[in-house]
């Protein structure tokens, strides 16, 4: 049993948190990349165990991601039409 869900919505920060299980995983852990919170756990741990774990590590999360908010510059708009390359062998 592995998978990637979202259990009742959860959120750190307003940041959905998303949980990946898997069979062969043996430990909790916790992720924090820019906009985005990810827990890791062993497909046998139950949601409320999972609650409990995010719920301790709430303000590590949300400090790690103000953090993110302060440091890392957002990424800039692509523009809407690019212009194409001219190949060097074309005379």
């Amino acid at each position: 049993m592995s998978g990637t869900t979202n259990p009742n919505g959860w959120q750190v920060a307003g940041i959905p948190v998303l949980v990946k299980r898997s069979d062969r995983r043996r430990t909790v852990a916790l992720q924090v990349r820019p906009g985005q919170v990810t827990l890791y756990a062993p497909a046998r741990v139950p949601d409320t165990k999972l609650l409990e774990i995010l719920n301790v590590r709430r303000d590590w999360v949300a400090g790690h991601l103000a953090q993110y908010a302060r440091t890392v510059p957002p990424t800039p708009p692509r523009p809407a039409t690019a212009s194409p390359c001219r190949s060097w062998a074309t005379p």
